[in-house]
């Protein structure tokens, strides 16, 4: 039976936030890319909710190692660029040199969901809840 490392790191991380939207029912991206000449952006992820009428997308970025403001700010003008809503920004480790409350106003600014989650067995409660009705991280344990 296949199973992720019990501490996933890059690729392992985001096929475990990966199969967190999937098992709710939403149809699941991994590594979207906008190439025109070159390779514009990647996405590490993107989830559509399609009880939606229009369908929602809602992208994803995953740090499992080191990351700066500027990653979520880049992440931020990616989203506009390709017109999607802000979406959630998942990180492993803490940036020691970025306070909590800058955090917390660029969170607000930009509508980016910033979500720390050092251990992965214990943060899925953190995750967000989408697509299947009525689900919740009680009945989907």
């Amino acid at each position: 039976m296949a199973s992720l490392a019990k501490d996933p790191t890059g690729v392992e991380l985001e096929d475990f936030v990966s199969a967190h939207f999937a098992s709710r029912g939403c149809y699941v991206e991994t590594n979207v890319k906008e190439e025109k000449l070159a390779e514009i952006l990647e996405l590490d992820i993107v989830w559509t909710d399609y009880r939606l009428d229009p369908e929602e997308r809602h992208p994803v970025e995953i740090k499992s190692g080191d990351w700066h403001l500027g990653d979520i700010f880049k992440f931020y003008g990616w989203t506009r660029y390709l017109g999607l809503e802000p979406g959630e920004f998942f990180y492993k480790k803490a940036n020691s040199r970025v306070e909590h409350e800058t955090l917390q106003h660029v969170e607000r600014g930009t509508g980016i969901n910033l979500l720390h989650m050092p251990n992965v067995v214990e943060c899925q409660c953190a995750l967000p809840v989408p697509c299947i009705a009525g689900l919740t991280m009680e009945s989907a344990s």
